[in-house]
């Protein structure tokens, strides 16, 4: 899969979609034709990109982490009622979540100097990943996650909203 075509189609930021169905991006279908994701992170970006955004079929939110308790449960429970499920759980460490075979990708929301530890842990799963901006607080955080990325082959999208709409470019 190229990263041309992921992108072509994939990830809904901003009010789209978040991902397309497992049978789309990658090409075949996974048991249940379902693609499992993380949100992690679970502030206001998180809660504007992934609640206020239509539910998608073919995605299935089986985690929510946040260090914060009440943000976790309440957005786990927001998840589960608009894509009306109870597959979504929440976490406190995202270490656990990302180890899961289960889980094909994340979408990491979290503060912004936690960006890049989050996203070099997930793709050493191999987990499939949006990552919001910034991308870390060091450019050499940023070659090295390029680095892991490479090595372990996964697919990578960078939170770069407003950046492509017209009215931003010159």
């Amino acid at each position: 899969m190229s990263r041309r075509r992921f992108l072509a189609g994939a990830a809904a930021v901003a009010g789209a979609p978040l991902v397309l169905p497992a049978a789309r991006l990658f090409g075949g279908e996974t048991p249940s034709n379902t693609l499992n994701l993380a949100v992690i992170g679970c502030g206001g970006r998180a809660s504007g990109v992934v609640l206020k955004s239509r539910p998608y079929p073919g995605v299935r939110f089986i985690a929510a982490v946040d260090p914060f308790r009440d943000r976790r449960e309440a957005f786990a429970t927001q998840l589960n009622a608009l894509y009306e499920t109870d597959a979504c759980r929440p976490y406190a460490d995202f270490r656990e979540v990302v180890s899961r075979e289960d889980l094909d990708g994340v979408a990491v929301f979290t503060p912004d100097h936690w960006h890049v530890p989050v996203a070099y842990v997930a793709a050493g799963y191999g987990k499939h990943m949006y990552v919001e901006k910034p991308l870390g607080v060091a450019m050499t955080w940023a070659w090295a996650l390029r680095r892991r990325l490479r090595e372990k082959g996964v697919v990578f999208q960078y939170g770069t909203q407003q950046r492509s709409w017209r009215q931003f470019r010159r």
